[in-house]
């Protein structure tokens, strides 16, 4: 897919026995970027920025993918970030497919994990050990549970890929919802999960004004496995209204409205979270934490979403900003 540049939905097409290598590149993000770079090299295609490029086309073929999935990026930053959410698109198709085609695919192998130098690449955790969008995608995606949406013809199949040992019995919940929150369609039934299994355990069809697809299994002890899946163009977002906090030690974020791909970004030396570039829903709160240690509470924390990178409306390209 990388190097063909099919589209994305490739990685669902093509599901072999074992996948051994397959990847998607994208930048570090701007914190990173800064440490190697000049202010003025921060353009994409700067002779700076070339060096740490080593594949002849990869600027060309992220600003593709990137701008067909998302939109015209407002600046240098942006573009570092929605490279990444790119990144982290592409291989979700892919770890999910792999999953769901169990027994018959046993091995997932993406290309790659880390650098041993700062560049632009398909790894998941950049050279400063920061994680990109696409390392949070994959602790998801490679949970001992989850919940994975299918688009077919007439709405959605719904698959529960479970490499648990022991069955579990839950609630399947699944909303079809606009940006908003209003219920557009809800199925609420109980569902046994057979361990070492992956199949289809509902449909949902295709509503006239879904924006949002979420599916929520239910356990007495919490939620085991959650999946949430825009259906809308990202240009279409309205501003989510997110809001922030620290308290506890933890970084709080709600948002009013449907918020795609919510990015954290705390003080530098704070280290990676427990999530981050996650979807939120209407009226929906998340606590995260650092992955070590706690948050003081004067720590510097911003929050934005794809509304806060993309151009609202058709831009110049990004290679003539300064």
């Amino acid at each position: 897919m990388w190097h063909g540049e099919e589209p994305l939905s490739t990685y669902a097409e093509r599901v072999p026995r074992f996948m051994s290598e397959y990847g998607f590149q994208s930048y570090p993000d701007i914190a990173s970027v800064e440490r190697f770079t000049d202010c003025e090299d921060r353009v994409v295609g700067s002779a700076v920025l070339a060096l740490h490029q080593k594949h002849p086309r990869g600027d060309a073929i992220i600003g593709r993918f990137l701008r067909e999935h998302h939109g015209e990026p407002r600046d240098f930053a942006a573009f570092c970030t929605l490279s990444q959410l790119t990144q982290a698109d592409a291989l979700r198709i892919a770890f999910e497919a792999h999953r769901r085609a169990m027994p018959r695919c046993m091995g997932s192998l993406y290309w790659q994990f880390n650098d041993c130098f700062p560049a632009i690449s398909w790894s998941s955790i950049d050279y400063y050990g920061r994680w990109k969008a696409l390392h949070y995608q994959a602790a998801r995606s490679f949970a001992p549970v989850i919940l994975s949406a299918e688009a077919v013809a007439d709405g959605h199949a719904i698959h529960i890929v479970s490499d648990r040992v022991d069955p579990i019995d839950a609630t399947l919940v699944l909303e079809l919802i606009d940006f908003d929150g209003g219920v557009l369609w809800r199925s609420e039934a109980p569902v046994t999960i057979a361990g070492n299994s992956a199949g289809v355990v509902a449909r949902v069809p295709a509503v006239d004004g879904a924006q949002v697809l979420t599916g929520q299994v239910v356990t007495p002890a919490g939620v085991v496995a959650r999946d949430v899946r825009m259906l809308d163009d990202a240009r279409n977002l309205p501003d989510p209204g997110l809001r922030v906090r620290i308290e506890d030690g933890a970084v709080v974020v709600a948002a009013e409205r449907f918020a795609r791909a919510v990015g954290i970004v705390v003080d530098a030396a704070h280290g990676n979270l427990s999530d981050n570039h996650f979807d939120l829903l209407p009226g929906e709160e998340r606590r995260v934490t650092l992955r070590e240690g706690r948050l003081p509470a004067g720590a510097s924390v911003a929050v934005a979403s794809v509304v806060d990178w993309i151009e609202p409306a058709p831009a110049m390209p990004l290679a003539a900003r300064a």
